[in-house]
């Protein structure tokens, strides 16, 4: 671990008096014990807060930048049994834009969706996105569990190619039929699915 200080939440980071270059880890994001990660302070830095890999400080002009693993819970996705797809959308919207190909969840918890999530496609075109083999994408799971609350909810939509999804456990507590479907052709693709 880089971090030679240590601090609760991102909370507590964003208030912390800081100079170009100081590393800090957090032991949590929004609790303790999930979405902790290591951040060095960027002095008069123009990367906007998005509340996961970039936190603004309210002490000092600049930004927090996580530099250990990017986990999905550094974006404040919470197993609280309420909806987490804003929040896991950002996270992936996030890696996906700067080029993280690597991500996935920290702990093998149970996050509840009402919306599906998306990843999105790199390039303008679908057709360019598909085409590009030096695209591939992880994405792991590490035994976390996708919760749809609604019914017949699509729960992942994939709009690129070269995707690898690791461990993926997807449940209902409604009925009707949740999937993983490939956003080519108006998200006609079914990449498989479960019937409750």
């Amino acid at each position: 671990n880089r971090a030679k200080k240590h601090v609760g939440l991102v909370s507590d980071l964003k208030a912390i008096k800081a100079k170009n270059g100081d590393i800090v880890g957090t032991n949590g994001h929004t609790v303790v014990g999930l979405g902790g990660g290591v951040y060095r302070f960027e002095q008069l830095s123009s990367k906007v807060d998005n509340n996961g890999a970039w936190i603004a400080s309210t002490a000092s002009a600049g930004t927090w930048v996580l530099i250990s693993e990017n986990f999905i819970e550094q974006f404040g996705v919470l197993s609280d049994g309420l909806d987490q797809s804003a929040s896991i959308q950002n996270a992936l919207d996030f890696y996906l834009a700067n080029n993280i190909r690597s991500f996935g969840f920290e702990k093998s918890n149970k996050y509840s969706v009402a919306a599906p999530i998306r990843l999105k496609q790199y390039k303008a075109s679908i057709s360019e996105s598909y085409a590009d083999p030096k695209l591939g994408t992880i994405f792991s799971f590490n035994g976390a569990y996708l919760e749809a609350l609604t019914n017949n909810q699509k729960t992942i939509v994939v709009s690129r190619d070269n995707v690898q999804i690791n461990n993926l456990v997807i449940t209902t507590n409604k009925s009707g039929v949740v999937g993983v479907y490939n956003g080519l052709d108006g998200e006609k693709h079914v990449l498989g699915f479960v019937s409750f």
